[in-house]
């Protein structure tokens, strides 16, 4: 995927107030929001994108869409990923059970590979996508160190 883009959803998802939420995009009262970490490069993508990915309310959900194709609360629109030049494989659940060294970079990582080694465990397996990582508990933080060190392949 494009640096610019990274680089902005790192920044993102590093931010401290950011909640997180778990199984959707993003959820909303109005006054308070919560992501998934595809919800916040959607986010991202929507500000971005206006004349191209939307955000509608629904409910206590956003679902976001790309222009001429459906909408989803719960995976990223088809399409997203050519708005940031991000890889075929990353479908609609940020896959990146195809780049090499991955499940090696969290095994590895000082924090992350022994904070959370129950979930790393599954690296590879259930958790080949960015938001299997999510939904199964790794903090954004996480996540935003992963993206940063394989952008290039996502």
């Amino acid at each position: 995927m494009n640096k610019d883009f990274a680089d902005a959803w790192v920044a993102a998802l590093r931010e401290p107030d950011r909640r997180q939420t778990r199984g959707v995009l993003h959820k909303t009262d109005g006054i308070n929001d919560s992501y998934c970490c595809l919800g916040v490069a959607c986010k991202i993508l929507a500000a971005t994108f206006p004349d191209k990915v939307t955000a509608e309310r629904v409910g206590g959900l956003v679902r976001y869409g790309v222009s001429g194709g459906g909408g989803s609360s719960y995976t990223l629109p088809i399409g997203m990923n050519n708005l940031v030049d991000a890889s075929e494989n990353w479908g609609d659940t940020a896959y990146y059970g195809h780049i090499e060294g991955s499940r090696e970079w969290w095994e590895n990582h000082e924090k992350w590979g022994e904070e959370y080694a129950d979930l790393v465990k599954m690296v590879g397996g259930s958790l080949d996508s960015l938001a299997a990582l999510n939904d199964n508990g790794m903090p954004f933080a996480a996540i935003a160190d992963f993206i940063e060190a394989f952008y290039e392949q996502l």
